[in-house]
């Protein structure tokens, strides 16, 4: 069970490191790859498996939709499944674990960057730093213009958002 748990590491591992550079961004998790379905198809022993159940292997349904609530991306995604899977003793992961690792992730950020402070209220050093942690993430809109959303990982009960019209670089 542990070599499985490592293999899920190793990989979400990397595919955080293949999504940060968007890590600001909204981006719809539909797409999760062949990697993490080849290794969903090994464990199983199947060689067909339906991508919508490939979650399921490593995650229990509670899980999987708080998972999928919480990830605004790709970045976001493998890094809770990273977090979770690095604490976890057993598949596949139940909501409680997986709630805990958010909890830890959270408070690891929030040792960093104000959580509780609407973004409305913060200064420019502080809205920057909420931004640079991915507390704050940019939702793109019409006419090269910009949502600032909170990320739903670090929801505290308020949802900030506000436009910001960034012009295009390409323009």
């Amino acid at each position: 069970m542990q070599e499985i748990i490592d293999e899920l590491v190793a990989l979400a591992e990397e595919e955080r490191k293949c999504y940060a550079e968007s890590k600001n961004f909204v981006v719809n998790v539909d797409y999760l790859g062949e990697k993490i379905h080849r290794l969903a198809q090994r464990i199983t022993g199947r060689e067909t498996l339906p991508e919508k159940n490939e979650l399921s292997v490593f995650f229990d349904e509670r899980a999987i939709k708080m998972l999928k609530r919480v990830s605004v991306n790709y970045y976001w995604f493998w890094r809770v499944i990273l977090h979770a899977a690095r604490q976890a003793e057993q598949l596949p992961i139940k909501e409680d674990q997986l709630a805990l690792a958010i909890s830890d992730l959270r408070a690891n950020v929030g040792e960093h960057v104000d959580l509780s402070t609407p973004f409305a209220e913060q200064d420019p050093v502080t809205l920057a730093l909420s931004v640079a942690y991915g507390v704050a993430v940019l939702k793109p809109e019409s006419g090269h213009r910009y949502l600032l959303e909170r990320n739903p990982l670090f929801q505290t009960g308020e949802r900030s958002t506000f436009e910001l019209g960034l012009a295009s670089m390409y323009e």
